[in-house]
């Protein structure tokens, strides 16, 4: 440390030493200002508090107070410049590259201030890689050195400013490095944190993605999505089915002049097409309903039919059929990928789902607007030598049969395919009647169930979850009711039946029906049902308890919703998970009272009276329940009431007026803990309040009100809580109860399914060169926020791409298509593209780089043109754009 940062740190440490206010420490920093020559105070004071929280252990919690009040969110009055992340970025990597090892807790914290600062999604927009390399020195290899040491927990605030700086490189475009040895060095220690990611099983695509970027992007100079091997081997055309359409047949008479001793070796399958893959991934996303997988199937048929009509190398092909069975192939592919990476029987039983239920009124769909034509091929015959000579569907069942222990799916699967015709000519408009008479008679009994009936409601779920024929049925009717409840006031006696019948089963039920039914529109439709309640359910503690699984059920349909969900009334309170807890005397004087009511009536231990009851709504008591805990703990920390009232005050938490608030709370309270043990670092006073804490949890954990669905909503935040092995040294507390109770939330705990990032991009390509690409549109294509870094990424492989690149045009072209629209945009047709072109220099681009373009968009423009609305979504962002040189070439290409 030079000789000024030497006078502010002596500044900076006496400060802390007296625990000055920021405001009144940097008076006095600012004091010595002078002494810093030409120095820039700002720069200068951001190397310095960066440097003492990185080699403070552990550091003062007021230090990283200085660092977000004179860094980060400065007031006008410390600094005249304006804040820029480049000065608090360039001091954290010059600080890192000096300190080994440095301790992640900080690193993560100071991390976690720039980002909240630039904002997680824009903060690359002001955060520009290349100048920071230009900055931090000589040497481009140190300054990734640096980088490196930001990853210590993947899911944590430092590897995402790791990614962030790895994306900026990409964009920017990555300087030479002249040093070899340096060069080395730095590969090594990218090796060396790939090992110890694998070596803790963590699951983090971006950091993975970004730390292979790097490497490639540092040894060539390039990113690594533009692989000059990718299009090494020869592919098909982009929209002919015509190779498939040749292994069916030769499949077919491999299957036909097979007998039960002697069978001929099968074709040699070709992978399905990229796009089919994508598209199988679309019928298996649990945020979409199924009349937009249905549009997406048909789009893409009939845009293959379209171009196999316009020319002669596919004549004599029979599109649907040869369609259907690539489909059917690329869904075989699609589960093995995902059993081999997952083999539980939740994955198994999806893919179940998939295959026997959402197939064949899909197949049944596509029939109907296109009838087969082929006189050599049989569907029913395809479907039989699918099963018995696709060698990837063998594979398949074995890994079903291991995660399932249950018999062979090819009876059954064919025996569903049947239910619905799928394989049979028809003509008709209604699908529901194409179903076999089995299928329909469950339909009717669904049907006449939730007019009639609720209650029977618990035994017909269980039956479409063995019988995945079944499903769409099921589906379609709750749909129907659905609709009837955002109309009028709903029956509560069906909504609560039918919340329970799903609640039961979960996760089965819910992994079954959002195939089908959109989550936002169930979530909007039970908010809709839930805030038209009548005030005497909630006065009736028997009627609030079973309206109280249904509110849990609408939390948990909510945290799968991936975007804001329309609102219609009170109950809108519901989609929150966690509830924030603020002092009592900033709440509303009503609120204020009613907070005071209930913990009069909690700590009196005689039970909830009907006029508090009356008075607190469902919703209400959902935000202030947290409330009435914190209050409760405040109390029994200064004495004000005893531990045996406290608990007595906590056990009504898990009663009827409470129960559906117990997930909220839990949340919370495992929040305060973890706070509480942080601030007793420094208080040691404290720990004795977070043995409190942890009884009380504990309590509320073990109890049988605390259902799996109530874990399963509470325990991503409970479970860290819990493994945390320094709580055990607490005095006064019993590591051995803290892990029994670990043990059994465990149990009872629901985990999700894998990302389908994780499996989607070896489902697209096994191949190594395109490896990175395929993994980058699978990471897009599940996930439904794009930021600008990802516009910037879309518009590079565009311009990338050639247009004999058959494979990456097919690739691409549909996953423009096919993928979430970005955060806030309307789900229609080239939403994504629009979004893409928005952050296009249209002034820059060259001819060459338009026909590059063009080959990529026109196949996006021309299946959306097949999607509901897609039309006039094609006219509409044809016309937004002037008259340039790329309207005119999609237009030619249209």
């Amino acid at each position: 440390m030079d000789g000024a940062g030497e006078v502010l740190g002596s500044t900076v440490l006496a400060c802390l030493a007296e625990d000055l206010a920021p405001t009144e420490a940097y008076e006095r920093i600012a004091a010595v200002a002078p002494k810093l020559g030409t120095q820039s105070l700002y720069s200068c004071l951001s190397d310095v508090l960066v440097r003492l929280a990185l080699g403070s252990r552990p550091p003062p919690p007021l230090l990283f107070t200085y660092i977000e009040t004179m860094c980060v969110y400065r007031s006008p009055k410390m600094f005249a410049e304006e804040y820029d992340e480049r000065v608090v970025v360039l001091s954290l990597l010059t600080q890192l590259f000096a300190f080994k090892p440095a301790d992640h807790v900080a690193v993560d914290t100071i991390a976690h201030l720039i980002l909240e600062a630039g904002g997680y999604a824009q903060v690359l927009e002001h955060l520009p890689t290349k100048q920071l390399i230009d900055a931090f020195g000589p040497s481009t290899c140190d300054f990734w050195r640096a980088a490196l040491r930001l990853v210590g927990d993947p899911g944590a605030a430092g590897a995402q400013l790791f990614v962030r700086l790895v994306h900026g490189a990409v964009r920017d475009g990555w300087p030479p490095v002249h040093d070899e040895d340096a060069l080395d060095v730095l590969l090594s220690q990218i090796q060396d944190v790939v090992v110890r990611m694998d070596g803790t099983h963590t699951d983090s695509d971006a950091v993975r993605h970004a730390l292979v970027s790097l490497q490639q992007g540092v040894t060539a100079s390039a990113d690594d999505l533009f692989d000059d091997d990718v299009s090494a081997t020869p592919t098909p055309k982009v929209w002919g089915s015509y190779f498939f359409f040749s292994y069916t047949r030769a499949l077919m008479q491999a299957w036909r002049e097979s007998d039960g001793r002697n069978r001929r070796v099968p074709p040699q399958a070709p992978h399905p097409g990229p796009d089919m893959v994508l598209l199988v991934h679309t019928l298996a996303r649990l945020d979409m309903d199924w009349s937009r997988k249905g549009s997406a199937a048909l789009g893409l048929l009939q845009l293959r039919s379209a171009r196999a009509s316009s020319t002669n190398e596919e004549a004599g092909c029979d599109t649907t059929l040869v369609f259907l069975h690539e489909l059917i192939a690329a869904t075989t592919i699609c589960a093995l990928r995902e059993l081999g990476a997952d083999p539980r029987a939740r994955t198994a039983q999806a893919w179940r789902h998939v295959f026997g239920g959402v197939m064949p009124p899909l197949a049944v769909l596509l029939q109907q607007h296109a009838p087969p034509t082929s006189d050599s091929l049989s569907g029913r015959d395809v479907l039989a030598a699918h099963f018995a000579l696709y060698e990837p569907f063998q594979e398949w069942m074995a890994l079903d049969r291991t995660a399932t222990q249950t018999l062979d799916v090819p009876p059954l699967a064919e025996a569903m395919h049947l239910c619905w015709n799928a394989w049979t000519p028809f003509k008709t408009d209604d699908l529901l009647a194409c179903a076999s008479s089995a299928v329909q008679a469950y339909g009717q009994s669904v049907r006449t169930c939730l007019d009639e009936a609720p209650q029977r409601m618990d035994s017909l779920v269980p039956q479409a979850l063995a019988n995945a024929s079944l499903q769409y049925m099921l589906a379609t009717e709750i749909r129907r009711v659905l609709a009837l409840w955002m109309e009028k006031q709903a029956d509560m006696r069906l909504v609560v039946a039918l919340c329970r019948s799903l609640e039961i089963h979960v996760p089965l039920a819910q992994d079954m029906l959002f195939l089908y039914v959109d989550p936002h529109e169930l979530c909007q439709a039970l908010e809709a049902a839930l805030s038209r309640m009548p005030a005497s359910l909630w006065v009736n503690a028997d009627e609030l308890a079973s309206t109280g699984r249904a509110i849990l059920f609408l939390a948990l349909v909510a945290s799968h919703c991936t975007q804001a969900v329309p609102s219609v009334g009170e109950a809108r309170a519901f989609f929150t998970l966690d509830v924030s807890v603020p002092a009592r005397e900033s709440l509303a004087p009503p609120t204020r009272e009613l907070l005071d009511r209930w913990c009069c009536e909690l700590t009196a231990g005689q039970g909830i009276s009907d006029t508090l009851l009356a008075a607190s709504p469902p919703w209400t008591m959902y935000s202030l329940a947290p409330i009435v805990l914190a209050q409760l703990l405040n109390a029994h920390q200064y004495t004000m009431i005893d531990t045996q009232t406290l608990h007595s005050a906590v056990s009504y938490f898990l009663q009827a007026p409470l129960r559906h608030t117990l997930h909220t709370t839990l949340r919370w309270l495992a929040s305060y803990t973890h706070q509480t043990h942080v601030r007793a670092y420094y208080a040691s006073h404290l720990h004795a309040h977070v043995c409190t804490c942890l009884d009380v949890l504990q309590i509320l954990l073990l109890s049988d009100a605390c259902c799996p669905l109530v874990c399963t909503l509470a325990m991503p935040v409970v479970l860290p809580l819990l493994r945390y092995e320094q709580l055990a040294t607490i005095p006064g507390t019993a590591g051995n109860t803290l892990r029994t109770c670990c043990q059994l939330l465990e149990a009872k705990y629901v985990h999700s399914r894998a990302a389908p990032a994780t499996w989607l991009a070896h489902a697209l390509s096994r191949e190594e060169s395109r490896a990175s690409l395929c993994q980058w549109v699978a990471t897009t294509s599940s996930a439904a926020a794009h930021d600008t870094t990802t516009a910037h990424t879309w518009l590079s492989l565009l311009q990338h791409t050639m247009p004999d690149d058959t494979w990456t045009v097919q690739l691409l072209g549909t996953a423009l298509v096919l993928a979430p629209p970005p955060a806030g945009a309307a789900p229609v047709p080239l939403a994504l593209v629009r979004f893409v072109l928005s952050r296009w220099d249209a002034a820059c681009a060259s001819h060459d780089t338009i026909q590059r373009m063009v080959a990529v968009l026109s196949m996006s423009m021309a299946l959306s043109q097949q999607l509901p609305g897609g039309y006039e979504a094609v006219q509409s962002l044809l016309y937004s754009f002037s008259e340039g040189a790329l309207t005119k070439a999609l237009r030619d290409a249209l």
